[in-house]
């Protein structure tokens, strides 16, 4: 499992975080296309979102090594998905977390979001640089 790079001719945008724990920032780092434009935090993620900040066919990464709030710690493997199923899916596994803490059973990050709850912040961030990125890859149907 995790990010095993890519060199394909097809543009492609990372965004990796250092407080993902299943899949470790430097191994993505270790594994970009060649050439990719690398930026970092909240700022150059909206660098690369603006109007112009994305080329067409270019490839680019993210990577979030801060909180992006006070305190807290970067984003985490669960933090980059939709708060509403995060929030059912902590809601379900709520009771067995503890438990499986205990057990030393991997919980993909879920533990680390029931203490953040950093999705729509989270979300703030990526989701318009994603959009830009397809935006600007975009293939024009005739």
């Amino acid at each position: 499992a995790g990010f095993r790079g890519y060199q394909g001719e097809d543009p492609l945008l990372v965004v990796a975080s250092k407080g993902d724990g299943i899949i470790p920032l430097n191994l993505v780092q270790d594994n970009l296309p060649k050439g990719a434009a690398v930026y970092k935090g909240v700022e150059g993620a909206r660098r690369l979102a603006e109007v112009g900040g994305l080329r067409r066919g270019e490839s680019a990464a993210v990577f979030f090594e801060e909180p992006f709030g006070a305190g807290g710690a970067p984003p985490n493997h669960i933090s980059f998905l939709s708060e509403q199923s995060n929030d059912a899916l902590v809601g379900f596994l709520s009771p067995l977390l503890p438990v499986a803490r205990a057990m030393s059973v991997p919980v993909l990050d879920f533990d680390k979001y029931q203490e953040a709850r950093d999705s729509r912040q989270t979300a703030e961030v990526v989701v318009p640089l994603v959009s830009g990125f397809f935006e600007a890859n975009q293939r024009v149907i005739k």
